[in-house]
C-alpha cells in the first residue's frame, strides 16, 4: 500500500482531465536563517500654534535626535526619515469633544503639528549573540527617547464600518540574501521530491524517467471549488513581509514544488 502522506500520484490526471503516465509528488524544502538587519521605528515631532513654529520646533527636535543617535557611533545603524506630515495636535477625545460641540480640554488644543516617522537600521545583526544585541537596542531606544523621538507607533483606529486597532511592533528582524536562501530552499524541494519518487517507483515496480513538469505549490484538489471574499481594507502581506518576524529567531524560507516524473517501463524489463 502506498503511504498517504507522502502525497503523491500514480498515473496523474491533468488540470485538464488528460490522463498521463507517471508519477507526480510534492517535494517541500525549507532553509532557517538568522535575520541579518532589524528595524527600529521611531516618530519626531514639533507642535506650535502657529504653523512656522511648528516647523521650526520640529526641524530643531529633529536635528537633535539624528545627533544624538549618529552620537552612539553604533557600527551599520543608519537612520532614514519617511515623509513630513503636518496635522493637527489634538488627541482623539478632544477631536470627539469638539464633535459634540464641546471646547477641547488639554494644552495641545488648537496646536499644529509637524511629525516624521524615522526608520532606524541596524545591519550585521547575524554576526551578533543576543546578549550584544539587546545592548545595542537598548541603546538607541534610550538615547532616541531621550531626544524626544516617540519609539514604536501608538495604537489608531481605523472605521470602515467597524473598529479596529492596529499598532506598529518596536522593532522588526529581516532577513537578507533572500534570493540565495531561495535557491538552496528550490534545490532541496527537487532532492525531496526525488526521494519520494524513487521510493514510489520501487513500491510500484517501475523504472522512473526523468522530470516532465515542475509547478510551485501544493497539488490541486480536485472538485473542489473556492470562495475568496475580498476585503479592500485588509493589509495585503507583500514579499518582504513574509521574511520578516517582530521575534529575534530564526526564519523560515520554504519552497513548495509539485514535480512530474515519467516512467519508462517496469523494473523487470
Amino acid at each position: 500500500m502506498i503511504p498517504v502522506a507522502m502525497v503523491a500520484m500514480l498515473f496523474a490526471t491533468s488540470a485538464f482531465g488528460e490522463e498521463k503516465s507517471g508519477i507526480t509528488v510534492v517535494g517541500v524544502g525549507k532553509v532557517d536563517a538568522k535575520p541579518s538587519i532589524v528595524e527600529l521605528t521611531g516618530t519626531v515631532n514639533g507642535e506650535a500654534e502657529l504653523a512656522g513654529d511648528a516647523v521650526t520646533k520640529f526641524r530643531g527636535n529633529r536635528q537633535s535626535a539624528i545627533e544624538a543617535i549618529e552620537a552612539l557611533e553604533i557600527s551599520g545603524l543608519t537612520i532614514e526619515g519617511t515623509g513630513v506630515s503636518v496635522n493637527s495636535a489634538m488627541t482623539q477625545q478632544q477631536m470627539q469633544a469638539i464633535r459634540q460641540g464641546m471646547a477641547p480640554q488639554g494644552d495641545s488644543a488648537g496646536k499644529l503639528a509637524v511629525s516624521e516617522p524615522l526608520k532606524l537600521t541596524l545591519i550585521g545583526v547575524d554576526e551578533m549573540d543576543t546578549e550584544m544585541l539587546l545592548e545595542t537596542l537598548v541603546k538607541i531606544v534610550d538615547a532616541g527617547k531621550d531626544s524626544g523621538i516617540v519609539i514604536g507607533s501608538l495604537p489608531t483606529t481605523i472605521n470602515y464600518g467597524y473598529n479596529a486597532n492596529t499598532s506598529t511592533p518596536l522593532a522588526k528582524f529581516k532577513l537578507t540574501k533572500i534570493d540565495e536562501l531561495k535557491a538552496q530552499a528550490y534545490e532541496m524541494a527537487i532532492a525531496d521530491a526525488r526521494k519520494q519518487a524513487e521510493r514510489l517507483a520501487e513500491i510500484s515496480q517501475v523504472k522512473l524517467g526523468p522530470i516532465t513538469g515542475i509547478r510551485e505549490g501544493n497539488l490541486p484538489k480536485n472538485n473542489t471549488q473556492q470562495v475568496v471574499y475580498f476585503n479592500p481594507y485588509m493589509q495585503q502581506q507583500d514579499d518582504d513581509d513574509k521574511f520578516t518576524s517582530t521575534d529575534l529567531r530564526d526564519i523560515t524560507v520554504s519552497i513548495t514544488l509539485q514535480v512530474d516524473f515519467s516512467i519508462v517501463g517496469n523494473r523487470d524489463e
